[in-house]
């Protein structure tokens, strides 16, 4: 124990560094749990380090978090063949303050993790829609779907798709970020950063993201919004929108989520409205089936135009190319989650609140309530019909 103690004192400032670093970690992690000070943390001194790390950082083209991977696997590697040659030459005891140094490192990255994007994960909830969903009632639930649908083709129409049926792209990558921020700047209050980082593409590990079926990532630290441009066409506007909202203070994935399709959905453009609506798509068939009438189910789904159809066969053909990995991914993501925002990858779904009652002796199906994409469909439709 004296050795142990002679020891400290030697290197006693690191000691007192590490020491310092898991304290002050230890207690923003317990902090972030509380709503006022997740809020208080995230509006103040998190929006602050996000506007001066992100703009510096939106200078740079490409993704420094790409970068920051290499630099951490070539250290990692560097560290493990100098300790092992380090204690070879002068024994345990010598090369053992290599040790305390890289805890020193790990600790310094998990600090600012944590006090960036951990503290928001329990801020208090955003509400979107600016109307008042509750005045409509499940006898329109049919309508609105076919309305959302048509608004599909609406927007396909303006849209140009390749010989594989996937929409093309119709903006740069600049242009996209510009019209995405745009529409950001339009949601009043002070909830979001009025900041917002340009999103970058993962060129390095765009290949790896893909087979772990991973669209976008988003690290704070860098204050980058990072998103994979493998992704199909018809998925990128609402992925771009989702990572922003990230960097703008949202970690919650289902509130991210919400967002993304709030902003693409109420957007006066085409390829953006087209990849909000397309996502919801899902969505509008429980819509659709509270007719609970066969004839009106085929046709709501006899509306959408071909090309819709073949831009969603092609997605679900790229994503079923690109499963190796699928499961070890959900496994960490499920992991992180939990860590961090007491959710798993169930929060990238929508929720359907449905069941099934029987009524004079036949099944009937029902929507208990409406689920976040269909609030916000239904809350659009409600502004395009003058409410």
């Amino acid at each position: 124990m004296k050795k142990f103690w002679n020891y400290v004192k030697l290197y006693k400032v690191r000691f007192s560094f590490l020491l310092a670093l898991i304290i002050f970690s230890a207690l923003l992690f317990g902090l972030r749990n509380i709503p006022d000070v997740s809020e208080f943390w995230t509006t103040t001194i998190g929006r602050w380090y996000q506007m001066v790390v992100g703009f510096i950082t939106s200078i740079v083209p490409w993704s420094i978090f790409e970068f920051l991977i290499i630099a951490a696997i070539v250290y990692g590697v560097s560290w493990i063949v100098i300790f092992i040659i380090k204690t070879k030459r002068e024994g345990f005891k010598k090369s053992s303050i290599k040790i305390v140094n890289l805890l020193v490192v790990v600790f310094s990255v998990i600090t600012i993790y944590v006090g960036t994007a951990g503290m928001a994960y329990h801020r208090k909830p955003l509400v979107l829609n600016t109307r008042d969903t509750s005045v409509v009632d499940e006898s329109q639930y049919y309508e609105i779907s076919v309305w959302a649908s048509h608004k599909i083709n609406e927007c396909a129409s303006q849209l140009e798709f390749d010989e594989n049926g996937s929409v093309k792209r119709p903006y740069s990558n600049k242009k996209l970020y510009e019209i995405i921020s745009k529409e950001y700047d339009k949601i009043p209050g002070n909830y979001f950063a009025k900041f917002t980082a340009k999103p970058k593409q993962l060129l390095l590990f765009g290949w790896l993201y893909t087979e772990l079926n991973i669209s976008g990532v988003t690290f704070l630290p860098t204050g980058e919004a990072n998103y994979n441009q493998n992704v199909p066409n018809i998925d990128i506007p609402f992925v771009i929108a989702h990572e922003l909202a990230h960097t703008k203070g949202v970690m919650n994935e289902t509130e991210a989520n919400d967002i993304a399709m709030y902003i693409c959905v109420n957007s006066d453009d085409p390829y953006l409205q087209y990849s909000g609506l397309c996502n919801a798509y899902a969505s509008l068939e429980p819509m659709a089936m509270t007719a609970n009438d066969d004839a009106k189910l085929s046709e709501f789904f006899d509306i959408l135009d071909d090309c819709v159809w073949k831009d969603f066969a092609y997605s679900n053909h790229f994503w079923e190319q690109h499963t190796f990995f699928k499961d070890m991914s959900k496994w960490f993501n499920d992991l992180y989650l939990k860590i961090f925002g007491n959710q798993t990858t169930e929060a990238y779904n929508d929720h359907i609140d449905d069941d099934i009652i029987i009524v004079d002796d036949d099944p009937t199906f029902v929507l208990n309530s409406l689920s976040p994409f269909q609030e916000v469909v239904v809350d659009y439709w409600l502004k395009e019909n003058g409410h």
